[in-house]
């Protein structure tokens, strides 16, 4: 019997009390008192009762907000009770744990914070207990029941269970994580967050209750005072003490159980209809649920207000639910767009299309027409965040093309400006026909092939038709793979389409990182542009255009340039000062930078930012492009004073064009990134990397994701954050296989792991990362290719790091005679290389030519680069510390003074704190105490505050202050130091670390 049955008097009266509680919940209080008039005329005995529970929600905690309609109906002596009566008081003790304050008041219980006064333990925690009144065996085994489906549920954004038992006076309590935040809508407003960030906050939430699903529990009453945000923004789900257990093994019967008592477990704004007629409760009822507060994440309403109802449940349950929500973007006003940081139109195209249809779907009246799963939902909201087609809409093709278009712009852009300009084309051929027929007949040829082009990518997207794909959602890699198969099986009688298709195909693998049926592609579509156009045509240059782009990634610095230099002579003859010259000179300033030509390099970026600037105007989009390659150009070459307001201007352009969540903002932030960390603003480049990754990660876009993940990584590691670095370092490793790279990319990334354990102390999981990676390079693309020696060169700087300078000898030779034979004798690269080589030939006994090595790579570098750049400044280091242990202090105390100013004025931290903890070794022993001990505490601190205090780079200053002490000034101090640092590197990085043997032998000369 459902709990408004007839013939059960009780229960139809607490049924009037519930609908009457409804209608004047959300009313102010002039129009709760005329509703209270209306329903309650003449009948004292039920308006009591509904102020009674109106009372007991005043005083409940919005953080522990009780269902509105969970009250209790026919009682064993079928009488009310005061809600509001106080049942606990402050310092009571229920089993192990003493209440502080009551936070929360429902219809079954309070909620109190509560502290462990038992000793075990400190922790507080949210203590659940049950009202007096309320505790029938019924009631009683359904609270027991609810502190059982907690203690199964196990999920990082679910609060949980930590206790529970039986109080003194036999009722059931249960302790639960304390959660300290807001309503997930209230911390969203408060924070005015865009509608994509309210939506991926949201995705934790949903995430939590599909967990709930697999383990058969239901939890039947989702809304916003359920799904708390902590300040931190941690989403955390609250409250399962409505759940339905549907594991039918467990023999319950919840619904027949409390429905007997006259129980409606439900908020009636966010059940679902079958909750609300009294039907049977599914996954679905959750997904409902969702779909309501998503409808108020992004609108600010929920579906019943947005239709103009007074709510669900004031109507008849039939009549509630016969009404289908209104579209969500028809909901845009003024004041929900300024709590979405946007404008009314932007919000109302926002939510236009897939959001509307997605949360339609999730609030469909019939369950089984809704969202299957709660998982199902969030795939759709992660889809629609990536720009992929949402299964909630159906398919069609130009919906699928439109999608896919949307989702690969940097490669699909091909297709669409085949198209576009084609048709711009046509409109300016048209207006010359009357004075060119030859014009007029090229114009119908390009129009002809526009149409072609177009008509086959549409035969390649109706490929992704259910028919064909049996009803699955083909990802991108299959509808390229099908379409590069068409492309071949049904062009050949086409070549002029076919390397049209061959070129646009290719660029979408390029997009993908799929580069090896990219480069099949783009040298078919090269070589058959070749033979029907010549080798001076514009579409030959467009070919080796992309081919170049390609070989660049790949590494083939050296192919790559010979295909620009190629295009930019063609280009330079048909265009002259074009922007299409532009594009090519600037992509062939990066390979000229690659291959060590830094000059020659910004040079060419100068004129490819000139000529837009011309061509296009300050604000184009393309001449942001060419500022910030000119800048990151700038900053290898240590200009940093003209490359920072370069970052800023390209950065302003992205933003005001795109915005701050477009993948062009992305790339200007990570190139700004790694002029902040040559300045030493390691802590804001992080910062930056982070923020680009997750632009890229949204976008999806692999490549861009990938090299933002790895630098992040990278930074992390250089802040001694080795945990954090590794976590990310692996993910832009498993980002690579899972694009399927050619495995000289993944022996690159395993390198740079490898490198990055290296310098954390973990020899044990580098080397064979730093094994694997070399391997990989060498086989992908032979002994000498550009990538080989900069692995050789990691590999070999982590042996020398453990001391294992006879294997570590050969690497660091044959990857500088590498350098030297690839970049020339003079090469800043391969002078670089040999500061490796003149540390290592010095710790192997050959100290003259070690110097005279450390030497040779600091001039040639202070020829190429000037004095005070960084790689300069850096050999410069090298050749002072090994002056330092060849026993010539006043020779390497003189340069480290010109090197840590260097360092301080470029603001690179890192290298500064090196060179001021070698400049007080050298003080030391030119026995100038005074200014020893102050720049080794200095490096001490630097050190602290960039790596922390555990870390090994850290463990080595104290190693050299405590040394110093121990044998100059306090003993105490000294060995107290050295002590520590052993200690901070055995726990960190073992007890075979270098740097624990050099505390040792330093502690034994103090005794």
């Amino acid at each position: 019997m459902t709990a408004g049955a007839p013939g059960n008097p009780q229960a139809e009266r607490w049924a009037r009390v519930g609908e009457i509680l409804d209608a004047v919940l959300d009313v102010d209080a002039a129009e709760r008192e005329r509703i209270l008039d209306e329903r309650c005329a003449g009948d004292a005995g039920l308006r009591a009762e509904v102020e009674s529970l109106l009372r007991a929600e005043a005083v409940a905690d919005a953080r522990f907000e009780a269902p509105a309609l969970e009250w209790a109906g026919a009682l064993a002596d079928g009488g009310g009770f005061d809600a509001a009566a106080p049942e606990h008081v402050r310092g009571e003790r229920i089993g192990p744990w003493r209440l502080v304050e009551e936070i929360g008041r429902g219809g079954m219980g309070t909620v109190w914070r509560a502290e462990r006064a038992d000793g075990a333990y400190e922790q507080p925690a949210a203590l659940k207990l049950i009202r007096r009144g309320l505790d029938s065996n019924a009631i009683l085994a359904r609270f027991v029941g609810e502190r059982s489906i907690l203690a199964r549920l196990q999920h990082p954004h679910i609060a949980r269970l930590i206790d529970g038992g039986i109080a003194g006076d036999g009722r059931p309590y249960f302790a639960m994580e304390l959660v300290e935040g807001e309503p997930i809508t209230d911390w969203c407003d408060r924070r005015r967050l865009s509608v994509r960030d309210r939506i991926r906050l949201l995705l934790s939430a949903i995430d939590a209750v599909q967990y709930a699903h697999q383990q058969l529990v239901v939890h039947r009453d989702l809304k916003p005072s359920n799904i708390l945000v902590t300040a931190a923004g941690e989403v955390k789900l609250l409250d399962f003490g409505i759940a339905k257990v549907l594991d039918a093994s467990a023999g319950r019967a919840d619904a027949a159980t409390m429905t007997q008592f006259g129980f409606r477990m439900l908020t009636p704004e966010y059940a679902a209809p079958e909750q609300l007629r009294g039907e049977a409760v599914t996954t679905a009822t959750d997904v409902y649920a969702l779909g309501v507060l998503l409808y108020e994440l992004l609108t600010g309403l929920r579906p019943t207000a947005a239709r103009g109802q007074r709510g669900a449940a004031a109507e008849a349950p039939n009549e509630a639910s016969a009404r289908a929500p209104t579209r969500p973007s028809t909901q845009a006003s003024d004041a929900a767009a300024r709590l979405r940081a946007s404008t009314t139109p932007r919000l109302r195209r926002n939510l236009r299309g897939d959001l509307d249809t997605i949360v339609l779907r999730a609030l469909h009246e019939e369950p089984e027409r809704r969202y299957r799963t709660a998982e199902a939902l969030r795939r759709d909201l992660l889809r629609h965040l990536a720009g992929r087609p949402v299964h909630a809409r159906p398919d069609s093709r130009w919906y699928r093309l439109r999608k896919f278009v949307a989702r690969h712009r940097t490669g699909v852009v091909a297709a669409a400006l085949v198209a576009a300009s084609l048709a711009a084309g046509l409109v300016a051929t048209a207006w010359q026909a009357r004075r060119a027929e030859l014009r007029a007949l090229e114009a119908g040829r390009q129009a002809q092939r526009a149409e072609e082009v177009k008509a086959f990518l549409i035969t390649v997207f109706e490929s992704g038709g259910p028919r064909e794909w049996r009803g699955k959602e083909p990802t991108a890699r299959e509808l390229l793979d099908a379409g590069a198969k068409r492309v071949d099986e049904e062009l050949a009688g086409n070549p002029e389409l076919r390397a049209e298709m061959q070129a646009i195909i290719g660029e979408l693998y390029f997009d993908q990182g799929r580069l090896d049926p990219a480069e099949r592609l783009l040298r078919s579509s090269l070589e058959q542009r070749r033979e029907l156009s010549g080798e001076d045509s514009e579409s030959y240059a467009d070919s080796l255009g992309k081919l170049a782009d390609l070989l660049y990634v790949n590494g083939d610095w050296t192919q790559a340039r010979q295909a620009q230099v190629q295009a930019l002579r063609i280009l330079r003859q048909r265009f002259g000062e074009h922007p299409r010259t532009a594009a090519a000179l600037a992509s062939l300033s990066l390979t000229e930078l690659a291959l060590g030509n830094a000059v020659e390099a910004i040079d060419l970026q100068r004129q490819a930012l000139d000529i837009d600037r011309r061509a296009l105007g300050p604000s184009h989009v393309r001449v942001a492009d060419d500022m910030r390659i000119l800048a990151a150009l700038l900053v290898d070459r240590g200009g940093g004073a003209e490359a920072g307001p370069l970052f800023e201007q390209a950065l302003a352009i992205y933003e005001k064009l795109y915005g701050v969540r477009s993948v062009r903002y992305a790339l200007g932030l990570n190139a700004q990134a790694m002029f902040l960390q040559k300045q030493g603003e390691t802590e804001r480049a992080a910062t930056a990397y982070r923020h680009a990754a997750d632009v890229y990660r949204e976008a999806g876009d692999p490549i861009n994701l990938e090299d933002a993940v790895s630098h992040y990584g990278a930074a992390l590691c250089s802040l001694g954050r080795f945990d954090e670095a590794e976590r990310y370092l692996r993910e832009s490793l498993e980002l690579v296989r899972r694009n399927g790279a050619a495995p000289s990319r993944i022996g690159i990334r395993s390198v740079s792991l490898g490198r990055c354990l290296a310098e954390a102390g973990r020899f044990a999981q580098a080397m064979p990362l730093l094994r694997e990676g070399l391997s990989l390079v060498e086989q992908d693309l032979g002994p000498d290719h550009a990538w080989t020696p900069i692995a050789l060169t990691r590999y070999a700087q982590s042996l020398a790091d453990q001391g294992d300078v006879a294997q570590a000898m050969p690497l660091a030779e044959r990857a500088f005679a590498l350098f030297q034979h690839q970049l020339g004798a003079d090469s800043a690269l391969g002078a670089d290389s040999l500061r490796l080589l003149a540390r290592l030939r010095f710790l192997a006994g050959e100290r003259a030519a070690g110097m005279a090595q450390a030497r040779r790579a600091w001039e040639t570098l202070d020829r190429i680069d000037g004095p005070r750049h960084p790689l300069t400044a850096a050999a410069a280091l090298d050749l002072a510390d090994l002056q330092l242990q060849a026993g010539e202090p006043l020779q390497a105390e003189s340069r480290l003074r010109e090197v840590a100013e260097i360092f301080d004025a470029i603001g690179d931290r890192p290298d500064a704190s090196t060179a001021r903890l070698l400049l007080g070794i050298a003080q030391d022993r030119l026995q100038r105490d005074g200014e020893a001990e102050k720049s080794l505490r200095r490096a001490l601190t630097e050190r602290s505050d960039l790596y922390g205090r555990s870390s090994p780079k850290t463990a080595e200053a104290e190693i050299r202050l405590g040394s110093f002490l121990l044998r100059r000034g306090d003993p105490v101090e000294g060995r107290r130091l050295l002590e520590a640092a052993r200690s901070s590197v055995i726990q960190q990085s073992g007890a075979t670390h270098p740097l624990v043997r050099l505390a040792a032998a330093e502690l034994s000369k103090g005794r």
